[in-house]
């Protein structure tokens, strides 16, 4: 009985070390990427998001600031594509957080029941 709790001890600390190595760097990655936007000026901030958003409270309107702003502002056609681009590879990014995250979940599950 203890053996199986050790296993599945051991599991758990390879999968949290995974966890937090691929949350560190897809918090660095968009940090570089958007550092400009208000969600990713900070890495704390940035961290934090993408720890929400792998638990399952994500946003995708967290990247399309700019966009909306810039149609408020009413700035000239390339601003404004500009800012639908990044919006566009803001969500981009953000499906590929979550598909890896699910992955890595899945794969915790898997290591766990087995």
């Amino acid at each position: 009985m203890f053996k199986m709790i050790g296993v599945m001890v051991l599991d758990l600390v390879q999968f949290l070390t995974l966890w937090i190595t691929v949350l560190v760097v897809n918090s660095s990655v968009s940090n570089l990427i958007f550092g400009n936007m208000p969600i990713y000026n900070d890495f704390l901030s940035n961290l934090l998001f993408h720890f929400e958003s792998a638990l399952g409270s994500w946003d995708m309107r967290a990247t399309c600031q700019d966009s909306q702003k810039a149609a408020i502002l009413e700035l000239s056609e390339e601003e404004q594509a500009k800012a639908a681009l990044v919006c566009n590879i803001g969500r981009g990014y953000t499906v590929f957080i979550l598909l890896v995250h699910s992955v890595l979940f899945l794969n915790f599950v898997i290591a766990i029941l087995s």
